[in-house]
């Protein structure tokens, strides 16, 4: 059934969905949520070219959720993995063998056939309960 315009104490119903749903994305973020995430400072490493050639560079953004990392932690886990060799076709997201025990990490990788971007996962893959990505950044 799909409500239009409906009213719930002067307010459309679309209006009172939305304030829910942020209320409630609101609470989760806590910490130990998988919805909770950070952005961690720029790091610097091997040099990474994309898959087709337009653009490269040597600094990889960084973002984490859950609370099972700390920016330095996952950079030293990052810093491994963007130096693994990723065979695969150019483009098509291979899994790494390298990452922490009990995470599940893969990476699509760049025209050297590297590691550039990425995730280490814990949990279900859809909402993770902790990780981190990573990737080559263009600014």
């Amino acid at each position: 059934m799909v409500i239009r315009g409906a009213l719930v104490g002067g307010a459309t119903f679309a209006t009172v969905l939305a304030v829910s749903l942020a209320a409630a994305s609101a609470a989760e973020a806590t910490p130990s949520s998988s919805l909770y995430t950070r952005n961690c400072p720029q790091l610097s490493g091997r040099k990474w070219q994309v898959p087709n050639g337009s653009k490269t560079g040597t600094k990889y953004t960084m973002s984490l959720w859950g609370s099972a990392f700390s920016c330095s932690a996952a950079a030293k886990w990052v810093e491994k993995l963007i130096n693994d060799p990723a065979t695969s076709l150019i483009g098509i997201a291979v899994p790494l063998k390298n990452g922490p025990t009990g995470y599940k990490c893969s990476t699509t990788p760049d025209k050297e056939h590297y590691a550039y971007s990425g995730t280490c996962t814990k949990g279900p893959t859809v909402h993770p309960i902790a990780g981190f990505a990573w990737g080559g950044a263009t600014a």
